[in-house]
């Protein structure tokens, strides 16, 4: 029924009168002669309602027509009566695809990855190996037993910044400066 309900169908207005007809309360018209696509719910309903006016009309005329008069109804909305007019009303009907639904997880995911490109990704900090930490401590001139854990070369490393070894050189001052005796020429 779901793909049926997303087919177009084209109808004409067979009928050298305009039509109009509601639909959930939604107003449709055909003018006389003009041919027009419709989602398939629509388009049936409206074209079996202008069959009925059509063979009515087409009765009336034939004075095949019986009135009220005798409470005898004739059956005008039979298939078998409509049908002839219906596949002259109906021109095409173009099956499309249904359009694909989303679970609400794939929902989600989708939320997800468009949540985490807005935010930074964390720099990982770099892994420091014992070998690492021992060419530390000798560029700082450390004293430290190579046979000791990569933790305790660390905490040495750590206090030794501490103390105000960053392994740079110290920068002269000027009372250095002045304590060194002249450069002789």
């Amino acid at each position: 029924m779901a793909r049926r309900n997303n087919s177009v169908v084209t109808i004409k207005n067979i009928d050298n009168e305009d039509f109009s007809h509601n639909y959930d309360g939604f107003p449709y018209a055909i003018k006389a002669g003009e041919v027009l696509p419709f989602p398939y719910p629509v388009a049936m309903l409206l074209a079996r309602h202008l069959a009925m006016k059509v063979v009515r009309k087409e009765s009336a005329k034939q004075k095949d027509f019986k009135g009220n008069v005798d409470r005898k109804a004739i059956n005008l909305y039979a298939g078998k009566a409509l049908q002839p007019v219906l596949d002259k009303i109906i021109t095409s009907r173009i099956d499309k695809p249904l359009p694909a639904h989303k679970s609400e997880g794939q929902v989600m995911a989708e939320r997800t990855k468009e949540i985490q490109k807005e935010f930074p990704k964390e720099v990982e900090k770099p892994a420091v190996d014992k070998k690492d930490v021992i060419a530390d401590l000798r560029k700082r001139n450390i004293k430290f037993d190579v046979r000791a854990s990569k933790e305790e070369l660390l905490g040495l490393l750590v206090a030794a910044e501490m103390e105000g070894n960053d392994g740079e050189p110290p920068a002269s001052t000027d009372q250095e400066a002045e304590q060194q005796p002249p450069a002789q020429q």
